[in-house]
């Protein structure tokens, strides 16, 4: 993958993140898109060498998708 298509993959990982954190109040669905977009930030870490940031990320991933099970059991 070429550096400009990895910056841009880097981007769109980082907007679904963000997006869905933005909307995480609005269902358990967006938890776990932001945990969906938390693990590619964290590939595009390991892509570019930036391994504090790839460890950050698979954290936030294991804590995002606690939040989406707890969540999901409370609704049944």
């Amino acid at each position: 993958m070429g550096s400009q298509q990895l910056d841009i993959f880097g981007l769109i990982c980082v907007a679904i993140t963000l997006l869905a954190y933005a909307l995480e109040e609005r269902g358990p669905v967006w938890v776990l898109i932001f945990a969906g977009g938390s693990f590619s930030s964290g590939i595009y870490a390991v892509m570019q060498g930036a391994w504090p940031f790839a460890i950050a990320e698979a954290a936030w991933t294991v804590i995002a998708l606690q939040r989406w099970r707890r969540q999901r059991l409370l609704r049944f």
